[in-house]
């Protein structure tokens, strides 16, 4: 003898019960949270296939701003005890005559800048700040993009 399915949570009508209306409305929500949840991973692939290296990042900054800037990683502690990172695009730029680095020295300081936003999962969201910014560097003003929910083990790295 087939044991029988237990009854639904309170408030939930049995299958037979509902009328069309709330099964529509249930189906286009099922629907709404299966989009969402697949627009999320698409949006953490998308972040996960931004990762940098030194030559894109000095593509990044060729194509928005003109200029191969210098780039730079500092943090600022707060007197709250807690420490802002930023990655700061800096006024100095490559093609200048009294740039201190050569071409290479400055691909490897842009590979090393790439690699700590890779590792710190932040490569996506800082190319998009770049992006959408309407800052631009100038005389003794960077471009300050700051880096969000970094481990604390990461910043002890800077402090």
């Amino acid at each position: 003898m087939a044991a029988a399915s237990p009854p639904p949570p309170s408030g939930i009508p049995p299958d037979g019960d509902a009328n069309p209306s709330e099964s529509e409305s249930l189906a286009a929500f099922r629907a709404s949270l299966t989009a969402s949840a697949a627009a999320e991973a698409a949006a953490e692939a998308a972040a996960a296939s931004e990762a940098l290296d030194g030559y894109k990042l000095r593509d990044l900054l060729l194509e928005r701003y003109g200029k191969s800037y210098d780039v730079t990683i500092r943090v600022s502690p707060w007197l709250n005890g807690k420490s802002i990172l930023s990655v700061n695009i800096m006024w100095h730029y490559q093609e200048q005559v009294s740039f201190p680095m050569s071409e290479l020295e400055y691909l490897e300081h842009l590979e090393a800048i790439s690699a700590y936003l890779n590792k710190w999962g932040a490569a996506g969201k800082f190319v998009r700040y770049v992006r959408a910014t309407k800052e631009r560097p100038r005389v003794a003003k960077a471009v300050a993009v700051p880096i969000e929910d970094i481990a604390p083990e990461h910043l002890k790295e800077w402090l």
